[in-house]
């Protein structure tokens, strides 16, 4: 490719982005959706059956087949498995799984929402999904998971890209997917990039896919990844557990990037953690370069298995760029600042969460945990973060009619983030700050006044991940009172924590001298009260006057979250200073 076409087209695309959207549509997608008379299998569907939220396709082919899908749309694919191999015809439409069945909120669900290219109807066209029509970045894939794809047929025996295959002049963008156990005859048992131009792919986990069966040394491989003669941007990708071969001599079980005789190819790769993947008599078990350029910066690329080293490159050497790299000489990888340390991930086993019982993440002490370069938009190296915990809470109470701030302290908070939140109860926190990567702050808001929760849980969410302080928060209660009452009127007080030890303050104002107050538990009749005086004198009719504090314990006699009551009149009171709550009597 010319640098001038080159030029062109990036002009093309930006004034493709720039472009102003046409009015979107959204189409639904179920296999077993309530009106279908044939419930995961598209022999029998809804007589009424549109693509709309109550009469889905039944489908991903066939709502993006369908004459009214236009540039712009968005296909939500609710869980299921879908028996497909799916190919986006050029259109520039967004495909997502669609976890609540509500367009106006991007709720993934990759673990349940699977398309399995097992049986396709024409075996060389049997990945999973394909682009071959020139699709460009408003073509969008996120959020499914894609399995047991065999490839397109390139030529006779030579198939690529089983999980996704990207042809000649595409660039559409791979998001959020799980690939998973595809395998292709040629190249890219997971992902096939042959000629594309710009696709991204991104946030990936692509695991346990396989490349072999094509038996020309130096010919095939890339288990996880095949990029040939393509310009990708590859970054926070989990590539793991993938193979090459056997037979010949494979290439790259992880990632391969080759061009022919020069023709050139850049790929970017960064932040990917490229890890368990097992070439078979073959060169670089993690990655291979052959006659190319390509940038690798900030990625791990460890416990790759293979007969020689991890890495290898025929033709120009990579650029290797602050990567932790398990380098078998002396010293670290050719590039610049890379290490080679043990990257501690929590629990590397293929596959991995959500959908497995893997753990790609960092510990706290990872040396890959703040090892990018300065500027670098994460301080980590590889794909994912470090991991996320929380070990403690101070305050661990607080008044449930006041907010009050409390600090977290824990590991993996992101300095600078805005998309960590914190729930206490299931009640959002406000003013989240993360104050250092093992402290975070924010407001606990007020609660209920007569709030008998106990004991709740503190959750830490960062995107992908969460943590957990298993009942760490506590609101102290308050006093309750609903309105102003005539003479006569009984009114409630709803006192909550333990009987014998609960503390109770609150302050009577706009009682007129003399009158009488009582304090029971609600009964009807007597004697079935339990009075009680929360101050002297020690009987259950007393006189107060204007504006007194009265304070005290609650009887250790008093039964379990039974209110207090009183008699009076015109008395607004309030568990805490300036608010007036209501509660019911």
């Amino acid at each position: 490719m010319k640098l001038s076409a080159l030029h062109l087209l990036c002009v093309f695309i930006a004034m493709l982005l720039q472009s102003t959207a046409g009015a979107q549509n959204y189409w639904y997608v179920d296999d077993d959706a309530p009106g279908d008379p044939g419930p995961g299998t598209k022999l029998f569907s809804d007589p009424l059956e549109n693509g709309t939220s109550a009469h889905p396709f039944d489908e991903i082919q066939e709502a993006i087949s369908n004459p009214n899908t236009a540039a712009f749309d968005t296909i939500l694919v609710r869980p299921g498995t879908y028996y497909e191999n799916i190919d986006y015809q050029g259109k520039a439409i967004t495909v997502r799984s669609d976890a609540d069945g509500e367009h106006t909120t991007v709720d993934l669900n990759p673990c349940g929402t699977i398309i399995d290219g097992s049986a396709p109807s024409n075996p060389t066209l049997a990945s999973c999904v394909r682009f071959l029509t020139g699709e460009g970045p408003l073509s969008i894939l996120k959020g499914l998971t894609l399995r047991n794809g065999s490839g397109v047929a390139i030529n006779t025996n030579q198939h690529v890209g089983g999980g996704v295959y990207c042809g000649p002049n595409t660039a559409p963008k791979i998001q959020n997917n799980y690939i998973l156990t595809n395998s292709a005859s040629f190249q890219g048992g997971g992902v096939g990039l042959n000629k594309a131009l710009f696709p991204l792919i991104e946030n990936n986990m692509i695991a346990g896919n396989s490349a072999g069966g094509y038996t020309i040394s130096g010919q095939y491989g890339g288990g996880g990844m095949a990029i040939m003669e393509s310009y990708p941007t590859v970054r926070f990708n989990l590539i793991v557990g993938n193979s090459a071969g056997p037979g010949g001599y494979p290439e790259g079980a992880g990632v391969l990037v080759r061009s022919t005789h020069g023709s050139g190819n850049m790929p970017i790769l960064t932040n990917n953690t490229i890890s368990g993947n097992v070439v078979s008599n073959g060169y670089g078990s993690g990655v291979s370069t052959m006659e190319c350029s390509a940038t690798i910066k900030c990625c791990i690329i460890w416990n790759n298995i293979g007969s020689y080293f991890e890495t290898s490159w025929w033709g120009p050497m990579p650029a290797y760029e602050y990567c932790d790299v398990a380098w078998p000489l002396a010293g670290m990888h050719p590039g610049v600042a890379n290490i080679k340390c043990d990257p501690l991930f929590v629990n590397p086993v293929v596959p991995a969460l959500p959908c497995g019982g893997g753990d790609f993440r960092l510990q706290v002490m990872s040396c890959c945990a703040a090892a990018a370069p300065a500027g670098w938009p994460v301080l980590y190296i590889g794909a994912l973060p470090v991991q996320l915990t929380a070990s403690t809470i101070a305050p661990s109470a607080g008044p449930s009619c006041n907010a009050t701030q409390i600090v977290i302290s824990g590991t993996g908070f992101t300095l600078g983030a805005s998309d960590i939140a914190v729930t206490v109860g299931g009640r959002q926190c406000g003013s989240v700050q993360v104050l250092t990567t093992t402290q975070l702050q924010c407001v606990v808001p007020a609660a209920e006044p007569r709030v008998t929760d106990g004991a709740l849980d503190v959750v830490i969410s960062d995107p992908g991940q969460s943590a957990v302080l298993s009942d760490a928060w506590r609101y102290t209660p308050n006093l309750d009172v609903e309105g102003i009452w005539a003479p006569g009127q009984v009114i409630g007080i709803r006192a909550t924590g333990v009987p014998g030890s609960g503390f109770l303050i609150f302050a009577a104002a706009g009682l007129i001298p003399g009158n009488g107050v009582v304090f029971h538990n609600g009964c009807a009749t007597e004697p079935s009260c339990i009075h009680f005086l929360l101050a002297p004198p020690v009987y259950p009719v007393f006189f107060i006057p204007e504006g007194l504090t009265i304070s005290g314990s609650l009887p250790a006699s008093w039964p379990a979250g039974v209110g207090i009551w009183f008699q009076g009149i015109e008395v607004p009171v309030s568990g805490c200073a300036g608010q007036l709550s209501n509660a019911d009597t």
